[in-house]
C-alpha cells in the first residue's frame, strides 16, 4: 500500500486508543492483567512499556532498511522530546512530591 494510505490507517488506530490511554492512572498501571481469566504477574504498565519498546524496535529496523536502500534526509533523533513531551507526574505523584518538599 501507499505510504499515505498506511499513515491514514495508523492515524485512525492511534486516535481510537487515545481515550483508553487518557484514562490511565498510576493505580491503573499497577493493576495485574488477567490471562485466560487468571491473574498474571504482569501489570498494565509493564505491558504498555513493552509495547512502546517493541514499537521503537521496529522503527529502528525500518530506519536501518531505509539507510541500506540509500534513502536521504532520514531523521537522526526522536526530536526535542524534553520540551515537546516532558514527563508530567499524575496528581497523586505530584502531591506526594509536594509533601516531601515541605
Amino acid at each position: 500500500p501507499a505510504i499515505s494510505e498506511m499513515l491514514d490507517v495508523w492515524r485512525k488506530i492511534t486516535k481510537m486508543v487515545d481515550p483508553w490511554l487518557d484514562m490511565l492512572t498510576s493505580a491503573k498501571l499497577l493493576e495485574t492483567v488477567l490471562v485466560n481469566g487468571k491473574p498474571s504477574d504482569r501489570t498494565i504498565g509493564n505491558l504498555l512499556q513493552r509495547t512502546i519498546y517493541h514499537y521503537w524496535y521496529h522503527n529502528g529496523e525500518n530506519q536501518a532498511i531505509r539507510q541500506q536502500l540509500g534513502h536521504k534526509r532520514l531523521p537522526v533523533f526522536v526530536g526535542n522530546i524534553d520540551d515537546r513531551a516532558p514527563y508530567r507526574p499524575d496528581a497523586i505523584a505530584a502531591a506526594e512530591d509536594s509533601d516531601h518538599r515541605d
